[in-house]
């Protein structure tokens, strides 16, 4: 993916165009720059195979250079781009013809918009400061193509976003910065990619000094350059281990600290060097600490989500100094994390405190005592104490517990124990599922004891199950104990969560039918190592096979909604009714009995239920059910609304909308098999006209569990609107009356999720007050795709007038077709002043 950095001075607050000599004069720079030759080569599309074998269009652009194992184009932003055709360096990349024409017509068209959407991959940047980049460049290429109209429309409609505090405007050169920042970050991207030599990389960068040398190229260009040019010299000079027979341990730690600099992909246990090094350990740290100033660029980026930090200025790219401080982690089980995580001097200060004590004490002292620090490194180091000193492991670790206040770190403690016998563990285990006050830690007892006692474990997680409530452990506790009990394979856990589950959360009863759905495994990817599903004997197994049926055969008359969506390989539901989950789930748990197909009719769902439904009956010896039984409660038939349908389609009768509008939200799902099954243009148009403002129909308001009094109030009056068929300008007030109640009133953020499925379910609204911080966002997203996205400010962000940016994307939901699946999210963070935990400066949309 090419990114585009664009300059800072382009995202603000109004929007100029450029005046005809302003267009001239960039279009001159462009051509300027040396690319005229590129338009000669052939124009192709790039494409990439997904894990499925499905081919995704990664790129388009010019071929200029094809190599056996990569080649390189220069795309219509003016950009260069490089891929591999091997799929061990992360590329399988092919090129195929493309129409040039008809991707200029294509970015003509969404650069008329004004806010190019996040789901459109012509839209470079953010907002309309990138796509102004974009603009020029294709505008220059059809100049050069003979193409006037096109470039001429090109360049009307660029606009720059001008700074107010900024008192002269100069687009052409916020053009060419903003064009240079953009070229920088499609080089940086090079760091990344094993297939591309340092020898080969060093002439792109030499090259872009020398184009957009001395007009503010990124400040850290030269840098690169300098740093590149280095370690091109010291690549040649080097000579590796692989040429000595038996090198000694010194030489192969100086080996793989000098190959750090190659490494990629860290994060996923394939980088040789750094996992070499940790598994030498503590002869290679002295190295390591040295190390620890070494700026060479590696071949690994960092990101938010798997790197020890997010860069925070110049190119994302890690160093060998921030690898090494990984692999010392590694081999101390600490962190060395100070408040200035990129202060090196703070970091290597650390490490060399904990090699000096762990030189002075010992091993075993130093994991005692890091263990006894009862701090976020401690459960890393008792698992460590434990692994490596068995006997002396448990008094250290249950000190630690006693001391520990986090319920996290104290769940994440517990689990140390895995590796010590029941002998020593098993008084510890009983003592936390005894006493603990925390479910997360008892839950996480429970799962050790398991390993040597199935049985008493099962028991234990029978109880925790009778004892889920409304509290903050909530969502992570109950999917943990209802997983736990279903995997055991044992009748007495399924038979637990039998009991009264119509009673319980929708949410909980979605994750445990989701706990079928996939195929016997572990919902939100938690792993249960622990649980004694392989000591199920096979007639435990069938009784559990049977209450499993009998419980999804249970949840098959459930028409309830959790609010929430669901996804895997095959189909994805959003919103969708319990009873649907629970076909879904019977024919991944019991494929060769009951076959599930997915589809938006309620007809068609409701067929499938009933025949799920007989089948069961069935196999449990009771009588069949007719399938025209009635759809669902509140769901009008296609044989009770024709008459009223066919005055709709024909148009003479101006009573038939409203009467139809009249009907509300029970008239939705006949209307859309009308439209579905109607070939007449015309008479379509008719029906979507009142169906589009149906599909807009709020129907439910889900609030989860833990809520407050005042939270459960909010709700109540949130509810009174079921039924209200929402407008842009509606459902943005609504959501302003939950912004409002969390400016004025909440002590805790909340989420707030408005979802609509292609079944004609309306609008699902469903809260979550959390007791941790959010950031505070919004995104909006239609059919899996997201159309805008934004992060930053809090809930006051979204009381009063609002830049239109997300406004404008929820207009496109209420415009959609009735069947599209729309999924509109906001993050309310509580108001800085309201927020005792912190201080800081409000910001609005970023």
């Amino acid at each position: 993916m090419i990114l585009a950095a664009v300059s800072l001075a382009l995202i603000l607050q109004d929007d100029r165009g450029l005046s005809s000599t302003q267009a001239t004069e960039v279009l001159a720079w462009i051509d300027g720059l040396g690319y005229s030759h590129v338009l000669n080569s052939p124009f192709v599309d790039v494409s990439s195979l997904g894990s499925a074998g499905q081919s995704y269009t990664t790129a388009y652009g010019f071929l200029v250079d094809d190599k056996p194992d990569q080649f390189e184009i220069v795309t219509p932003g003016l950009t260069e781009a490089w891929f591999s055709k091997s799929a061990k360096d992360g590329g399988g990349y092919r090129y195929h013809p493309a129409d040039l024409k008809t991707i200029t017509a294509k970015i003509i068209q969404v650069s008329k918009e004004k806010y190019p959407g996040m789901d459109d991959p012509f839209a470079t940047g953010i907002g309309p400061a990138g796509s102004t980049i974009f603009q020029l460049t294709a505008a220059w290429i059809c100049e050069k193509k003979g193409w006037t109209d096109q470039a001429t429309t090109l360049t009307r409609g660029a606009k720059f976003w001008a700074n107010p505090q900024v008192p002269k405007f100069d687009p052409v050169q916020l053009f060419k910065e903003g064009y240079a920042g953009q070229n920088f970050a499609a080089l940086v991207e090079q760091l990344e990619q094993p297939f591309r030599s340092r020898q080969e990389m060093l002439p792109c960068f030499e090259q872009f000094l020398n184009r957009y040398g001395g007009m503010n190229e990124p400040a850290d260009a030269k840098d690169v350059v300098a740093k590149l040019r280095q370690m091109v010299g010291e690549d040649k000079e080097h000579k590796s281990t692989a040429s000595l027979t038996k090198p000694t341990q010194e030489q192969q730690i100086a080996e793989d600290i000098w190959q750090l600099r190659n490494e990629h992909n860290m994060f996923d246990d394939s980088g040789k060097a750094h996992q070499d090094l940790v598994t030498v350990g503590i002869p290679a740290v002295p190295r390591l600490i040295a190390a620890l100033h070494d700026d060479r660029f590696t071949r690994q980026f960092f990101y938010q989500d798997s790197g020890p930090r997010a860069a925070p200025d110049g190119p994302r790219v890690m160093r060998v100094s921030d690898i090494a401080q990984q692999a010392l982690e590694s081999i101390s089980h600490s962190s060395f994390r100070p408040s200035n995580w990129n202060d090196k001097a703070a970091i290597e200060k650390e490490a060399k405190a904990w090699f000096a004590s762990y030189k002075g004490k010992g091993k075993e002292r130093s994991l005692i005592e890091g263990t006894l620090r009862a701090d976020s490194s401690s459960p890393e180091q008792a698992a460590e104490l434990a692994r490596s000193y068995p006997k002396d492991a448990i008094q250290p670790i249950s000190q630690a517990y006693a001391k520990m206040s986090d319920k996290s770190l104290r769940s994440n403690l517990i689990g140390s124990v895995e590796s010590l016998p029941s002998t020593v563990s098993r008084p510890f285990l009983l003592r936390v599922i005894h006493s603990d006050k925390f479910q997360q830690a008892r839950v996480e007892a429970i799962e050790q004891l398991a390993r040597f006692e199935p049985e008493t474990a099962v028991r234990n997680m029978v109880f925790e199950w009778t004892r889920i409530d409304g509290s903050e452990e909530f969502p992570l506790t109950s999917n943990s104990i209802s997983g736990f009990l279903l995997e055991s394979g044992r009748k007495q856990g399924i038979q637990a969560i039998q009991d009264g589950f119509r009673k319980r959360n929708p949410q909980i009863r979605q994750e445990v039918i989701s706990f079928f759905a996939e195929g016997f495994r572990s919902n939100w990817g938690i792993n249960f190592p622990n649980v004694p599903t392989a000591k199920a004997s096979p007639g435990q197994r069938a009784e559990f096979t049977r209450c499993a049926e009998d419980l999804l055969g249970y949840e098959l008359n459930d028409h309830e909604r959790w609010g929430g969506s669901y996804s895997s390989a095959d189909v994805t539901f959003s919103a969708p009714e319990l009873s649907e989950m629970s076909c879904y789930a019977l024919s991944n748990f019991l494929p060769t009995i009951y076959k599930f197909k997915k589809t938006s009719s309620f007809e068609e769902q409701e067929q499938q239920r009933v025949a799920f439904l007989n089948i069961y009956r069935r196999r449990r010896g009771l009588s069949t059910i007719v399938s025209d039984t009635k759809l669902k409660e509140n769901v009008l038939s296609a044989t009770e609304m024709k008459p009223l349908i066919e005055r709709l389609g024909a148009g003479n009768d101006r009573t038939a909308p409203q009467s139809v509008l009249a009907k509300g939200l029970p008239a939705l799902h006949a209307l859309l098999l009308s439209i579905k099954n109607e070939k007449n243009e015309t008479t379509k148009s008719r029906l979507l006209a009142v169906a589009r403002p149906l599909s807009c129909t709020l129907s439910s308001v889900q609030l989860f569990p833990g809520a407050s009094p005042s939270e459960n109030n909010l709700a109540n009056r949130l509810r009174k609107s079921v039924g209200t068929i929402f407008n842009t300008e509606g459902l943005l007030e609504f959501i302003e009356t939950i912004a409002k109640e969390v400016v004025s009133k909440s002590t805790r953020p909340v989420s707030v999720v408005v979802q609509r499925d292609a079944s004609g379910s309306g609008f699902v609204v469903s809260l979550m007050y959390h007791s941790m911080k959010l950031q505070g966002s919004a995104g909006v997203m239609l059919n899996g795709e997201t159309i805008r996205g934004l992060g930053g400010g809090d809930a006051s962000s979204f009381i009063g007038a609002q830049d239109d940016y997300i406004p404008s994307g929820i207009k496109r939901c209420i415009e959609s077709a009735p069947d599209t699946n729309v999924t509109i999210q906001y993050e309310m963070a509580i108001p800085w002043h309201q927020d005792t935990s912190s201080r800081g400066t409000r910001s609005k949309h970023s």
